[in-house]
């Protein structure tokens, strides 16, 4: 490291953040050194502008503290900023511990939490919507009774309007409901304190959407722009696509809604950066969504660039290293963002339609943050979007029209979705035992009936637990004797793993290939090792009687499966035509 650097910017990025190099290109030419703090580089980052890469997971404080504390054996941090909604509570709280400038852990999490946010503007007599926290689907529907149709169901953490439904009726609040837990089970989703049963249920707001980006010094927020979501987002998803500025409003209702942004920010008691504000404005006022402590999502950030004379990412870091600043100052005309609209779902093959969409007059960015092999899913179960575009114009009409424009010129080409198998070698495994903490044993020592008994309830909980519990038993028992009826090889207690009754992997075998099925882990005890504990366990009980590797068969949709296999060094071989039951 060159010793001209004297300062060093720590960037926490979640395992979603999809943001542009501009950050990092921005602490470089502040000359500041650049330490990213992630599971893995997040996409589009290039290695030149990342001088160190300190890989932990963000679930683990305590991991964490020590990973940065050894870190600064070499060089010391002198500010810590992120980009994404997972990283807002680890970013408070390494500030806290290294003594820098953040925001206050508690308003950290209120700004991740959904309830705790609600309860914070409540407190401080903020318009929202009416909501409740519901435990199960029965309680969603009383309540929905209660307050009227339509209602919207979201998860208690997420982004990009991952999981985020609208229901207009009991029935479609009961599938509304299911498919929310099944989103925040299958997508790994944080649930915080709650249980994976808890969700959010609040009354249905109509009118225009519109987000306020603020910028927060000392506890006081000051106001950079307000967008405008010109497409109506009604539902049943929620999937946003353009945000211009200015907006059509006049004067006064805008400085209205700022004003509203800002008593949000305060009620949340956030001290420092920025904060991208969410409101709906309606016939009957305007009232307050979500407010989230960064820059607008994703790679939509780019449009500052068209906004303001300064760098916003310099105005992030600075005010991350605790140094007063001045709002940035604005340029003339018109600018926007899009997040590229998602098609279908399907396997990336290729992407037509960019070189002809930069072209569109008024278009600056585009950005594509996917690639060839990933998988496209929609919302509302998708939270990444597959690209960005940026523009300017005169006229928000005419960002507008350039944006929509841009964006019919790019075609996303997908393969057909199909279940699919992984494996691995796993003659490394004869050796293998699971550490004693996590309970893991087989049972070999139950009849088939008996160990059926024990495994199905786990199965039913841990993978299909949004539905009422007589029908998540009748699907777990199906998985089972399917797999005891010789689908994928013999199988018997005996390679049948448990972790007391928080997890289960049911193991099978036919000649020198084995199988790991049935893998669940039960909500509250996942990204605690259980998983992985329990199909090495699987590996290990095959690897001494002498097959040679392992295959799991899953769904490629299922990232939470996909990233364990991943994790494990399993490698993805084909498609297969039969189902993949479980």
């Amino acid at each position: 490291m060159s010793e001209s650097i004297k300062r060093d910017i720590l960037f926490v990025f979640g395992s979603q953040a999809c943001v542009p190099a501009d950050p990092l290109r921005a602490a470089k030419e502040m000359g500041c050194a650049t330490t990213v703090l992630s599971s893995c580089i997040p996409c589009g980052l290039p290695d030149a502008l990342v001088d160190r890469h300190l890989r932990a997971d963000l679930n683990d404080f305590v991991g964490l503290r020590r990973v940065v504390d050894e870190a600064q054996r070499n060089a010391r941090f002198d500010g810590v900023v992120c980009y994404d909604d997972q990283a807002v509570p680890v970013v408070a709280r390494l500030a806290d511990h290294l003594k820098l400038a953040g925001n206050p852990i508690a308003a950290a999490d209120a700004a991740r939490d959904k309830l705790l946010m609600k309860r914070r503007f409540e407190a401080d007599n903020l318009r929202i919507a009416a909501y409740s926290i519901a435990g199960s689907e029965d309680a969603a529907v009383r309540w929905a009774s209660g307050n009227g149709y339509p209602v919207v169901v979201k998860p208690l953490r997420g982004s990009a309007s991952q999981g985020v439904i609208r229901a207009d009726s009991a029935d479609a609040l009961r599938e509304a409901y299911r498919r929310t837990r099944r989103i925040v089970r299958d997508f790994g989703l944080d649930t915080g304190e709650h249980t994976d049963a808890d969700v959010l249920v609040e009354g249905y707001l109509p009118g225009d959407e519109f987000s306020v980006e603020l910028l927060i010094q000392d506890g006081v927020p000051a106001e950079l722009c307000v967008f405008e979501k010109p497409d109506p987002l009604v539902g049943p998803f929620f999937e946003e696509t353009l945000y211009v500025t200015p907006t059509r409003l006049d004067r006064q209702r805008e400085i209205e809604i700022v004003d509203l942004a800002s008593r949000a920010v305060r009620a949340l008691g956030l001290r420092t950066g920025v904060a991208h504000c969410e409101l709906r404005v309606s016939e009957h006022g305007a009232f307050v969504l979500e407010v989230a402590a960064r820059l607008i999502g994703g790679a939509c950030s780019r449009v500052f660039r068209s906004i303001f004379v300064e760098d916003i990412h310099r105005s992030v870091i600075r005010l991350a290293l605790g140094e007063p600043l001045a709002a940035p100052r604005r340029r003339s005309g018109a600018a926007g963002a899009m997040m590229l609209p998602i098609p279908s779902e399907g396997r990336l093959e290729e992407i037509h339609g960019t070189d002809a969409a930069g072209r569109v007059p008024g278009i600056n960015d585009v950005i594509i943050a996917v690639g060839p092999g990933d998988v496209i899913v929609p919302f509302p179960e998708q939270s990444c979007y597959v690209g960005f575009l940026t523009a300017s114009a005169d006229t928000p009409g005419a960002v507008a029209g350039a944006l929509r424009d841009a964006a019919s010129l790019i075609e996303l080409r997908l393969a057909t979705l199909d279940c699919e198998y992984w494996s691995r070698s796993i003659r490394d495994h004869q050796e293998y035992v699971a550490p004693a903490n996590l309970h893991v044993r087989t049972l070999g020592d139950y009849t088939l009936a008996q160990a059926q008994e024990i495994v199905v309830p786990i199965i039913a909980w841990s993978q299909f637990g949004e539905l009422p519990r007589e029908l998540a038993l009748a699907e777990a028992r199906t998985c089972v004797e399917w797999l005891v009826e010789g689908n994928r090889g013999r199988t018997s207690p005996a390679c049948w793993l448990i972790s007391d009754d928080r997890a289960v992997a049911l193991g099978s075998r036919d000649e020198t290939q084995c199988f790991a099925s049935c893998l669940g882990v039960g909500p509250g005890h996942r990204n605690t090792g259980i998983g992985k504990a329990l199909v090495r366990s699987v590996m290990a009980v095959f690897a001494r009687q002498g097959c040679e590797t392992m295959q799991i068969f899953l769904d490629p949709r299922n990232t939470a499966i996909t990233s364990l296999c991943a994790a494990l060094g399993f490698e993805r071989e084909t498609l297969i035509e039969h189902p993949c039951r479980c």
